[in-house]
């Protein structure tokens, strides 16, 4: 019996369970800030145990990542939803411990940053490639190496230059 009830607490302490992590949004003066715990269902900016889920709000308050965010687990971009990865921004997405893809992009991405997927079962992005506006670095990374997923294009500056291809 003390075998069993040890395999048993063994078994469920290793199993890795994921939460679903909602943005709200609208934490007042910080509205968009990915990084504000009260801008999220959970009360707690998301990390490698959640599922993020950008669904369509009202209010028009979307996320904008615009430091190093902690890696998540999974994401989901609802249709009429919109991400935005600042240049200085950081968003790693690990799917090493789901079935499927990193990211389901149904809504709207719009990348200056880096986007970076690895570890996924399935494909690293399932959706609307035509919803990732990229102008910074996306790719996935994997045990053969780094792939690029989509291309950058330049971003027109004020002072007439452009970023380079992040490739």
């Amino acid at each position: 019996m003390k075998k069993l009830l040890f395999t048993t607490i063994t078994i469920i302490s290793c199993t890795v369970s994921f939460a679903q992590n909602i943005w709200i949004g609208g934490a007042p003066g910080q509205e968009t800030n990915w990084m504000e715990a009260h801008n999220w269902s959970t009360g707690a900016v998301p990390d490698m145990q959640d599922e993020v889920l950008i669904p369509y709000l009202w209010h028009g308050y979307y996320p904008e990542v615009s430091s190093v965010a902690p890696t998540i687990g999974r994401l989901e971009v609802e249709d009429g939803a919109f991400l935005m990865i600042a240049r200085s921004g950081v968003l790693i997405i690990d799917g090493s411990y789901k079935n499927g893809s990193g990211l389901m992009l149904a809504g709207n991405i719009h990348n200056e940053g880096a986007l970076i997927i690895t570890e996924t079962a399935g494909p690293a992005i399932e959706g609307d490639m035509d919803k990732l506006d990229n102008y910074g670095v996306c790719s996935q990374v994997t045990d053969a190496g780094h792939v690029t997923l989509a291309n950058a294009l330049p971003i027109p500056k004020d002072d007439g230059h452009s970023l380079a291809n992040a490739n």
